[in-house]
């Protein structure tokens, strides 16, 4: 059954071992991010903390609950079970062989390039959950919802689980965006959607700021909402790449494969999830800006404060026992980074087809903060490397990275040990490493960034690595791979694997199988 809303899909979770309800009380002041933390870098279950200190029972967190592992996570191969998108193959109703083995990483690639051009239309109604408590103006209070503390030395508690809807005053369009939001009292929140240098808002969304400068240019606040625990599939749409003029409710209702709901709200005519565990209401006024920040981002630390709009609270409507999840942002792996990883990685692979570059695989890995883009193919002619290099670089995506490696197509998707095996020991230092000295966006979490990098936004640079062996070579020249399955014959593996439990080794065997380029079906 589709997942319509986060109570939904923590039952799931729940239900399939991905997550860990935790009991003990725990503090919003930090130690429910230091939980999310060591559960990123560990590759652990989500966790939902059901009892938070200073909160009436029933106010409770969750968090992790759309990431998983890297690839090179800390934990042994026994524990290393689930994967970076593994939580989210199952949100849309994949099958186990899809959600937890690599070698299908493509099948889920795939099918949510073809889920987001199945768009559904939204359904409203009159009514919904998220209306079962309305706080009125004169009554709000966002110190009364357990928002955490995330970093120390963040400027405050943070919403980051959350969408910014706003609709457009000339075309009546309505726009989401994912956002951060810093509670600054009762009723005011600073409210992190102008985009700065190349940030992931830039890259992926920016349509609420553009709604907004008309706004400002007529005078008038700007009406809006910010949608807290809303259905999972919304969050998914929210980070996926798709051209101006695409309703991300509606490309949400094709990954759920069921439409989303929506209900008015109460001072606008902005339509919000009907299953929203929080909705704030209220209006972002002209011209007017507070400073944000410093947060805890990726790997650049914690960003620099910047002047922000506010949103003045107008009134609130949630759920009974409301549910606030939160992204622990730069704790590796954090839900944003998963899901853009496979987002990114699946335009890529989208536009590479379109222009008859059949990869086999694209990934974008978490291990490296989305910073090197990883494309596995064949060397189909003399040149191919060079143009495959400028079809990537000229996408969408290509604007969080700097850094491209190509590796043959008999590398596993997401093998990120036969990766740096390949760009070692095949890449030539002269002839194959390439520099392209143009000046190119700086990727959001280039740490290697000076001040004045960033103040210009600018890196001066691309960079590719072509791992492929040379085209020209006699195939009696290129080495052998040295694998288990390929040094040793077949009935001696079988004995092996039939040998090893046997033997009472705990580690269970991992067996590569060479990858296949399959018959794609994908949708234009």
């Amino acid at each position: 059954m589709p997942v319509r809303d986060l109570r939904e899909w923590i039952a799931r979770l729940k239900g399939k071992g991905e997550l860990k309800e935790v009991s003990d009380e725990i503090h919003w002041d930090l130690e429910a991010a230091a939980f999310t933390a060591m559960s990123n870098r560990t590759g652990a279950e989500a966790l939902h903390f059901l009892r938070v200190k200073d909160y009436p029972e029933g106010y409770t967190l969750a968090s992790g609950l759309l990431t998983g592992p890297g690839t090179l996570w800390l934990g042994s191969a026994e524990e290393k079970k689930r994967l970076p998108y593994t939580r989210q193959a199952l949100l849309f109703e994949m099958k186990d062989e899809v959600a937890y083995d690599a070698y299908n990483y493509m099948d889920y690639i795939v099918e949510i390039l073809n889920r987001a051009r199945y768009t559904l239309h939204a359904t409203e109604l009159a009514s919904g959950p998220c209306k079962e408590n309305v706080i009125p103006e004169e009554e709000v209070d966002l110190f009364k919802f357990p928002f955490p503390y995330i970093h120390d030395g963040d400027a405050g508690r943070y919403i980051t689980w959350a969408q910014l809807l706003a609709r457009d005053p000339e075309t009546g369009w309505q726009e989401w965006e994912v956002v951060r939001a810093q509670i600054h009292n009762r009723n005011t929140l600073i409210c992190h959607f102008i985009p700065y240098g190349n940030s992931f808002q830039s890259i992926i969304g920016g349509g609420v700021f553009n709604i907004y400068r008309k706004y400002e240019k007529m005078g008038k606040p700007m009406p809006c909402c910010l949608v807290i625990g809303g259905p999972p599939a919304l969050l998914m749409a929210s980070y996926t790449f798709i051209a101006p003029g695409v309703d991300r409710l509606e490309v949400a209702g094709g990954y759920n494969q069921d439409p989303i709901t929506v209900v008015k709200a109460e001072t606008s005519d902005i339509m919000v999830p009907t299953h929203a565990e929080v909705v704030i209401e209220g209006e972002v006024p002209p011209e007017v800006r507070m400073t944000e920040g410093p947060y805890g981002e990726h790997t650049r630390g914690y960003g620099d404060p910047t002047p922000q709009p506010i949103i003045k609270v107008k009134r609130i409507t949630h759920r009974n026992n409301p549910i606030i999840p939160f992204i622990a942002h730069g704790y590796k792996v954090s839900d944003d980074m998963a899901i853009i990883s496979c987002m990114a990685s699946a335009e890529i692979f989208r536009r590479c087809w379109l222009r008859a570059m059949y990869v086999n695989w694209v990934s974008l890995p978490v291990d490296w903060a989305l910073n090197v883009c990883v494309v596995s193919t064949k060397h189909y002619y003399i040149g191919y490397p060079y143009h495959l290099m400028r079809m990537v670089f000229n996408t969408r995506p290509s604007r969080l990275f700097d850094k491209l490696i190509i590796v043959e197509d008999d590398v596993p998707p997401l093998d990120l040990k036969n990766v740096m095996l390949d760009f070692v020991m095949k890449s030539h230092p002269k002839r194959d490493h390439h520099i392209l000295r143009e000046e190119a966006p700086l990727p959001p979490t280039a740490a290697y960034a000076t001040a004045e990098d960033r103040k210009k936004g600018i890196t001066g640079a691309k960079y590719y690595v072509d791992a492929l062996w040379p085209l020209q070579w006699d195939p009696g020249d290129i080495p052998t791979r040295l694998e288990f399955e390929i040094c040793f014959p077949e009935e001696v593996q079988k004995v092996v694997l039939e040998k090893w439990d046997k033997y009472g080794i705990p580690v269970k065997p991992r067996v590569v199988k060479k990858p296949k380029m399959p018959e794609y079906k994908l949708l234009v």
